[in-house]
């Protein structure tokens, strides 16, 4: 997690803020290295997080700074709305799908799929620590374009499980997988579908085309852009460019940071800049062209997120 730098966290968060942040490593480092504790539970937002502490990855992040991904969060807010149903695909522990759940309101529903054992118990348990369980669905699956099982990559970092072997040799488990039009059936329309997914959101476009394509989906369609995922035996050019032909377009792309300045080069600003940690930022840009957006996500890289949206 880097070293703790006071006058960083002053600039950023101020003398409250700091003191806060600091009081947060210390219940993490009691808990973790001195209880002996596997789990820590604390406050995220408006919602409480079951965290486990065993994990290098997702829940320590949490438990220290107390949230992540700024940028995406701001996004849900502009485009969640009470009532609205989501699809949550690689939920893990709930991060989001907790999130999401408290943005549409008593009325909305929230269908979370984590296929990793270890992270849907937690998903679970975190879902009834905050009483959601009316209105977030938990399924042990994976999003997908055929329904079956598939070898499925365990990495160190409970977030970075994927579908996509990073090297030869690595654990793997076998998960369920569904095709994801099938498991649309008999849902309610869905207004927006979250994914971070390492890489496999080009098979999870390939499988919602059938539900595209018969006017059972048009909603919202959020992901974390795996740029060094996508080549040409896997390709993200003929999902983004079906998708581009039936009305769909990239309402917002956002800058993996400030320092790379793809975007920018391609002749945008960005709508706003939003901090994500003591010395890095991340702006939105809106509106960007279908070629450049294939452009950047497929080919060029500097982009955290992509928003689709379908009309204007």
């Amino acid at each position: 997690m880097g070293r703790f730098n006071v006058v960083d966290k002053l600039n950023r968060y101020g003398m409250t803020g700091t003191a806060a942040l600091a009081g947060h490593g210390f219940r993490y480092f009691l808990h973790k290295h001195v209880l002996r504790r596997r789990y820590l539970t604390r406050r995220i937002h408006d919602y409480q997080m079951s965290l486990d502490l065993s994990d290098p990855g997702l829940s320590t992040d949490i438990a220290i700074r107390g949230t992540r991904e700024h940028q995406l969060r701001w996004i849900l807010q502009q485009t969640l709305e009470s009532g609205h149903a989501v699809l949550d695909l690689g939920a893990n522990i709930g991060f989001y799908a907790l999130m999401m759940a408290r943005l549409v309101g008593p009325e909305g529903r929230v269908f979370a799929l984590e296929p990793e054992r270890r992270n849907f118990d937690l998903l679970r348990k975190n879902i009834a620590l905050n009483d959601l369980g009316e209105r977030i669905e938990a399924f042990q699956l994976a999003g997908s374009d055929r329904t079956g099982s598939s070898s499925f990559f365990l990495s160190e970092y409970s977030n970075l499980h994927s579908f996509i072997p990073v090297s030869e040799g690595g654990n793997s488990i076998e998960v369920e997988t569904t095709d994801l039009s099938t498991f649309l059936e008999g849902k309610p329309p869905i207004d927006l579908l979250r994914m971070d997914i390492e890489g496999f959101e080009v098979e999870v476009l390939k499988g919602l085309q059938p539900a595209v394509e018969e006017g059972r989906f048009g909603g919202a369609i959020v992901f974390e852009c795996h740029s060094p995922r996508y080549t040409d035996q896997h390709s993200m050019v003929e999902p983004l460019e079906w998708l581009f032909e039936r009305g769909y377009r990239a309402a917002w792309l956002t800058s993996s940071h400030e320092g790379n300045r793809s975007l920018r080069e391609h002749g945008y600003e960005p709508e706003r800049v939003i901090a994500f940690d003591d010395r890095r930022s991340r702006g939105v840009y809106p509106d960007i062209s279908h070629r450049d957006a294939i452009n950047l996500i497929c080919e060029v890289g500097g982009v955290r997120d992509v928003v689709l949206l379908k009309g204007r």
